[in-house]
């Protein structure tokens, strides 16, 4: 299992880093992402997001799964996905 939490908002190349936590997994091997749910901050103008270079929604989790041959297990939101993606 590889766990990746509050981090891909902050880099500037999310899918660089993605694609070498891929490379690690063998097959049926798992990937936890944990990333701000944009929709809750997009919400309140109060929150400062300024560190956040990268914006994730639900279809952003789903898209991610996708484009490196994931299977989503589970995807929890609240004031962040959390999102368990099995390689397939």
């Amino acid at each position: 299992m590889v766990m990746c939490c509050q981090v891909l908002e902050h880099v500037s190349d999310p899918i660089e880093v993605i694609e070498n936590m891929t490379g690690v997994l063998k097959k049926g091997g798992y990937l936890y992402i944990e990333v701000p749910n944009s929709n809750v901050f997009m919400a309140y103008s109060d929150v400062e997001i300024h560190e956040h270079i990268n914006f994730f929604f639900r279809e952003t989790m789903l898209f991610i799964a996708s484009k490196f041959g994931f299977r989503v297990r589970t995807i929890e939101a609240d004031y962040s996905y959390k999102t368990l993606l099995v390689k397939e």
